[in-house]
Parts: structure tokens; sequence; C-alpha cells
């Protein structure tokens, strides 16, 4: 078989492409290496290690703002004033809540802000009911359907230049895209975030205390809840969230098989959590069966940055009920969407890394298969 000779032109664009990504994960590999001779980052794995150095775990620096920051109506787009004609007749469509005051306030660190997603603002009236529950008086509510999530994902962020290329081509499931986006709204916005099946139970907003820098309860594994968060824009917390899952998914070997729970969701979460307290010199546990790795009580962590967490995992329903809807897969099929136990993983045969590089290689007829 004869070899497809490329030409000069594409060999130049095709050096301009790969040599940065060479010199740029060359850095991260030395990065490592003078990150394990130091005491404080001894028993890392690789995967720790390459977060580190890749989000600058040292001296975490304060993130540059976006170049826009889009206003969260512009971003959910609910000006419709007539619904009757969006959503099929046994479905109720969500619509928005806004309150201006409730976004900045000098008196509190957490903005009255909440925000829930599903594919469409078309509900079930079970799941309708469960939003309503959330929609507090003197609070924003924001409903981001998927094309909410898209113009979040297509926002230019300097600390993310590839953001929406791997969301477009590593996030093939519905789970990891409602995972990373949830991280990244709080980070950008702030506020509360609440799965759409979820409802208050216990939790009211008085329980969220203006002095509150962040706020979870304690999920069944003993791990701060993924289902229910509440934070100040920009809480390094949700930095190391948002990078971990990313980290992750870059490494992920098939994106097509990948486990939610532990590549973007209340692992990656705990692990970020871990790095968050081990800035003040503080180990957490593993989350493995049989440890207890998070409790109830008030924690320091980056910039002295804080993070209130209530409750127990034996009766993790106390503040926040997840059990409220019975039949949950039911309700989602009628909405064309499956429940996340649900999300069937089929094999792609293709990396994060080897999905990206194929993009410049169809725009350029470049092959760059040692990658």
């Amino acid at each position: 078989m004869k070899k497809r000779k490329i030409s000069t032109s594409k060999k130049w664009l095709s050096l301009c492409f790969y040599l940065p990504i060479s010199i740029l994960l060359l850095e991260h590999l030395v990065g490592i290496f003078r990150f394990r001779k130091q005491s404080e980052f001894q028993g890392l794995t690789f995967d720790q290690a390459f977060l580190i150095n890749a989000t600058g775990h040292t001296g975490l620096t304060k993130a540059k703002q976006p170049y826009r920051k889009r206003p969260l109506q512009e971003l959910t787009l609910d000006n419709t004033k007539d619904s009757t004609t969006l959503c099929d007749p046994d479905l109720v469509y969500i619509f928005d809540t806004e309150f201006p005051s409730s976004h900045a306030s000098n008196d509190r660190k957490i903005p009255r802000i909440v925000h829930q997603t599903s594919r469409s603002r078309c509900l079930t009236p079970n799941l309708a009911k469960t939003t309503q529950q959330w929609q507090w008086d003197g609070w924003s509510y924001y409903f981001h359907d998927d094309d909410a999530l898209w113009r979040l994902f297509e926002q230019e962020f300097p600390n993310f230049p590839l953001l929406e290329t791997i969301a477009r081509k590593c996030l093939l499931h519905g789970t990891l895209k409602a995972d990373l986006w949830r991280y990244l709204v709080l980070w950008v916005y702030g506020g509360l975030y609440a799965d759409l099946d979820s409802v208050p139970n216990k939790l009211s907003p008085n329980s969220i205390r203006p002095s509150d820098d962040a706020f979870f309860v304690v999920e069944q594994y003993h791990l701060l809840s993924q289902y229910f968060m509440a934070t100040s824009p920009r809480h390094p917390l949700m930095w190391y969230a948002f990078q971990q899952a990313l980290a992750n998914l870059w490494m992920a070997p098939d994106t097509g098989s990948i486990n939610a729970a532990f590549i973007t969701g209340p692992h990656s979460l705990h692990a970020a959590f871990v790095f968050f307290r081990k800035d003040v010199g503080v180990a957490i546990e593993p989350a493995k069966p049989g440890f207890k790795p998070v409790r109830s009580g008030h924690f320091l962590g980056t910039w002295n940055r804080s993070v209130t967490v209530i409750g127990v995992g034996e009766n993790q329903n106390e503040y926040v009920d997840r059990d409220v809807i019975r039949l949950k897969r039911r309700e989602y099929s009628r909405l064309g969407m499956r429940h996340f136990q649900d999300d069937v993983k089929r094999a792609s045969g293709e990396s994060c890394l080897r999905g990206i590089l194929s993009l410049y290689e169809e725009a350029t007829g470049a092959s760059l298969g040692f990658f």
C-alpha cells in the first residue's frame, strides 16, 4: 500500500499544532516529578500530580474573569410570555423568576440564586411540582435547558481554552454534561444547585447563613452532596471540582464507556475537597467502602475559604429529599430522557484526547497517528 504523502504546508501546520502540545505535556511531566520530590505531595497518584501541576495547586492564583460573562437571563433566555404552544398538553412549562437584588449583596456570600437543569423547560407535572419547592421568596430561580448549558460551555474562558471542544467530543452522556455544567455555573455565578428530582426537606433559606461561603449536606456514601450544592462565586472548591473532572475526561481511554460517578460526579467532587483541605495541611480519608471521609462541620481550605457541611450519611434525606419522586425512570422517560442509572455505556473506541485531535486532522488532512 502506498503511503499518503503530506504536503510541506500540511507538515508545517501539523508541527505548529502538536509541538505546543508536546511542550505543554513535557512541562506537566517535569512539574509532576518536581512535585513528587516535595514532601507535601508524597503519596499522590500520577493523575493527582497532573491535576496539581495543571491548576497550580501550590500557589493557586485567582482565575481571570471571562472575556464576557453573560447575564443569567441572557444565558437561560426565558423570554416567553405564552407557554401554551411550547409544550405537549401533558407537560408543564417552567418559567424563570428574577429578583435583581438577589444576585449581589454585601450582607451575604452565597447569592440568592437557584439553578436547575433538564433537557427542556417542559416537565411532567410531578417534576414541575418539585421545582416549585425550590422557588423561594426573594431568590431568583433560573432553569437551564440544553441550549443554556451549551451557551455556558461556549463562553470564552481563558482558563479553559478547550472547554467547548472537550464538551462536544468527550461528553457523550447527558450525566457527564450536567456534572461539568453544575461546577462551572456555580463557579461563575454562585448560588444553589439542586437536582430536578430532589426537594428541600428540613432545608430552608434560613439554613444557609449570610456568612456561609459554600454549603453542602452529607450524602449516603459519606461524601459531599453533588445533587445539592450552594457556593459563592469563584469558590476554589468548584474550581478544583471542574479541573478534576476535566483532567479525568482528558485521560479517559473511551468516551463512550465513562462511569460518571467516578469521572465527573461525586468522586470527582470528593477529590476536589481533598485538594481544598490539603492546602491547609489536612488529609481526608479516601472515598472507599467502610470509610466516612466527610462529616458535618465547618472546614477551611484554599485561600482561607470555607465549606459548611450539615447532616449525616445514614439519613441523607433529612435536609434534601432525593426520594420524593417514586417512579423516576417513568418521569424521565416521558421527557425522552434516561435516569443516570440507566445511561447506557457503549464503547466508542476513541479516547477524549484522540477525539479532540481528530478535529484537527479533519480540518487539515494531516495525520497525528502517534497520538
